[in-house]
């Protein structure tokens, strides 16, 4: 639906469900039994930090078949080149159509922020060790790097 009195009733409806969700709700990183996805975030096209800055829940292209419960890793493009965060879908395959000079979106998800890493580490040469040479589209997070993430996030919360 279009319009401004849809839009009010979306905005006051996603409204809702975050205070619900913030309220009942805490997003443990370990109690995730999902898929893990790398999605790339080019800072060029949308300011993801930005957006994180003002809310913890985002909407963001969804253009693979990512579920409720996956884990998304936000891999930012140059020149960061890094998993920069860690969110968990909360809502999926939500109805978008949006197109700009740059992006084409047909199906949206809701992601919540989890965790932000700095941009050093997870970059691009320690994705390499783990078998991610490029992330240009949505793909599966090998089995050793997301072992290699969980240790890593077990030390730092030491």
């Amino acid at each position: 639906m279009a319009g401004e009195f849809a839009g009010k009733v979306r905005e006051t409806h996603v409204a809702l469900l975050k205070s619900i969700a913030d309220q009942c709700f805490t997003f443990d990183s370990h109690a995730h039994v999902g898929q893990k996805w790398i999605v790339p975030a080019n800072p060029k096209y949308f300011d993801v930090d930005q957006a994180f800055r003002e809310n913890s829940t985002i909407i963001w292209k969804q253009t693979s078949n990512i579920k409720v419960n996956d884990l998304v890793y936000l891999y930012v493009t140059s020149p960061i080149s890094a998993i920069r965060y860690k969110c968990l879908a909360v809502e999926v395959n939500i109805p978008q159509n949006y197109r700009d000079a740059n992006i084409k979106m047909n199906k949206a998800m809701r992601i919540h922020l989890i965790r932000q890493y700095d941009k050093t580490q997870f970059a691009l040469p320690v994705l390499k060790q783990y078998g991610v040479t490029t992330v240009r589209g949505p793909r599966h997070m090998p089995e050793q790097l997301a072992h290699y993430m969980q240790v890593r996030e077990d030390d730092d919360d030491e």
